[in-house]
């Protein structure tokens, strides 16, 4: 389903492997599993004229082209917490403040 996909959203591609046409099975240059993309605009379109109601993203990096949906999970936006920097601290060999208990 669409997962409610819209502009401005960050898609998180989870393919594994490489990207093919339906039509001959040739691979093609694609998003990359791991990495993140933002969506520009969703379309829904019908592969091989069946009706479909499934999303097809487009998006900023490979703009005239449109991605399978399900193959993208969205990122959600992360504000940083004292957590990140504790980790952050730790990261670059300083220690970390330990909290009063007063």
């Amino acid at each position: 389903m669409s997962d409610d996909w819209k502009p401005g959203d960050e898609a998180l591609c989870v393919k594994v492997g490489a990207w093919s046409m339906e039509e001959g099975g040739i691979s093609m240059r694609g998003p990359e599993a791991g990495k993140v993309y933002t969506v520009v605009s969703v379309e829904y379109a019908a592969p091989f004229d069946e009706p479909c109601d499934e999303a097809y993203l487009v998006l900023a990096e490979f703009l005239g082209e449109a991605w399978w949906s399900a193959r993208f999970i969205k990122a959600k936006p992360h504000t940083p917490d004292r957590e990140d920097a504790e980790v952050i601290a730790l990261l670059n060999g300083a220690g970390v403040k330990e909290a009063s208990d007063a």
